[in-house]
């Protein structure tokens, strides 16, 4: 199956944020050249998540058919793991080019469950009483780039990532196996808001990452409380939710919430 069989209904989405990010980025960059810090700042960190998994997958093409719904928690057994993320940041104090982020995110998880029901998937079927094992692999990469229009007490970014995906969701029994893989890119809209509260290192913060186009919803939010003291170094508690309703990426349909707490470090040069 073409891996790229997914890309033709996200080119509209590109489009569409295109004309959306024409009219934000010009007054984005002169906010920017006004209000953006006057030297070069790096952002590293990494965190712990503890995810938590609810919803189903559909395979489009199962046999020329569209397969039924297979629920995660109920058919698959799968509920929870945990996984990390980490990150780097630039910014900078040029005017009309936007800072930069890159974000990894691991999402994997495995479970052995003995299913109740018979159900197709990737060609196969399976049948109830099957003892059979899952992997889901949902890991992404985020490129993001964004203006920072705020730069104060209260900072403000927005901008546009690119989330890649390079995964995969397999079920295996006894006899039978399937597979399917997914590599399409996501456009996403990308906004986040921080709170300092002044003289004390600490700050609270929203940031969110989305997309609708009337056949796939995709939204990323997350909010953290954070300490940073003097010498740049920090820590974070927060809480992450990923909600995917994805008709059709690479002829998988995808109706998941992922979410749960996470704790994690950070430096700021």
């Amino acid at each position: 199956m073409p891996a790229t069989r997914g890309l033709p209904t996200m080119k509209p989405v590109f489009k569409t944020l295109s004309t959306t990010l024409a009219a934000t980025v010009l007054s984005a960059t002169f906010s920017h050249a006004v209000f953006a810090d006057r030297i070069l700042g790096v952002f590293a960190g990494a965190s712990e998540w503890k995810q938590n998994y609810d919803g189903s997958i559909r395979d489009l093409d199962t046999g020329g058919s569209q397969g039924e719904e297979i629920d995660f928690n109920n058919d698959l057994g799968l509920k929870d793991d945990d996984g990390n993320m980490i990150y780097v940041a630039l910014e900078h104090p040029i005017p009309f080019l936007p800072n930069v982020k890159l974000q990894r995110t691991k999402l994997e998880i495995e479970e052995t469950n003995t299913i109740s029901r018979q159900f197709e998937y990737g060609d196969q079927t399976f049948n109830a009483s099957d003892t059979v094992t899952t992997e889901a692999d949902l890991s992404h990469d985020d490129l993001t780039m964004y203006f920072q229009v705020l730069d104060n007490w209260v900072s403000l970014d927005i901008g546009l990532t690119v989330r890649f995906f390079d995964g995969f969701v397999s079920i295996k029994s006894s006899t039978d196996s399937a597979r399917e893989d997914f590599d399409s890119p996501v456009p996403l809209l990308y906004g986040k808001a921080r709170f300092d509260l002044p003289l004390s290192g600490l700050s609270a913060s929203l940031a969110a990452n989305a997309l609708g186009d009337g056949d796939n919803m995709f939204v990323d939010f997350e909010a953290a409380v954070q300490y940073e003291h003097k010498l740049g170094a920090g820590v974070e508690l927060g809480f992450r939710r990923m909600d995917l309703d994805l008709d059709d990426i690479d002829d998988i349909e995808v109706d998941l919430t992922i979410d749960g707490a996470y704790f994690g470090v950070f430096y700021h040069l």
